[in-house]
């Protein structure tokens, strides 16, 4: 264990990496080759949902109703600001014979313009599991799968990540 009464220097080292890897392996994790999904603490459950009594800013206790509310409140803002540029498109009248339509700015609006955007929820397994969330979440689960059929799509982490890699040539 660390001797906290020395400088920092005498205990705080890099994690040492497994023997298996170096930094010259073609499989060591770098920038180029790692995908950063975004998680938040907006979008996990334990910070609001959890008393932890030695955290000054623990929440605890808070109403999953107001939690429920939030993950659909944010949702939904991306939702409608990922499809923006697809509805009501302006056009002038040199552009409507061509049928090439801008937005109020100016730019080029394509068809294919949605915006993607990945809505990640962490869930810990210490306060998912307890009875008041889990209805929680079963509500908000049944209320995205209702808009499946909107292009909404369950998915995970590691299917994000290799159709990221994909999509940039990482490897």
């Amino acid at each position: 264990p660390p001797d906290f009464s020395k400088p920092a220097s005498s205990w705080m080292h890099p994690t040492p990496l497994p023997s298996s890897l170096t930094y010259t392996d073609a499989s060591f994790p770098t920038s180029a080759s790692l995908i950063e999904i975004p998680c938040n603490w907006y979008g996990e459950d334990e910070t609001p949902l959890s008393y932890l009594p030695h955290v000054h800013n623990s929440h605890g206790y808070v109403d999953v109703r107001v939690i429920e509310q939030m993950w659909k409140d944010r949702f939904e803002w991306l939702w409608e600001h990922a499809h923006e540029d697809l509805e009501q498109p302006s056009q002038s009248p040199s552009q409507e014979k061509s049928g090439q339509a801008t937005r109020e700015d100016g730019r080029d609006v394509k068809e294919e313009s949605v915006t993607e955007f990945i809505f990640p929820i962490v869930l810990h397994p210490d306060t998912s599991g307890m009875a008041h969330i889990i209805g929680m979440i079963e509500r908000v689960l049944v209320w995205l799968k209702g808009k499946e059929g909107e292009g909404v799509e369950f998915c995970r982490y590691e299917d994000i990540a290799r159709e990221a890699k994909m999509k940039t040539g990482k490897k």
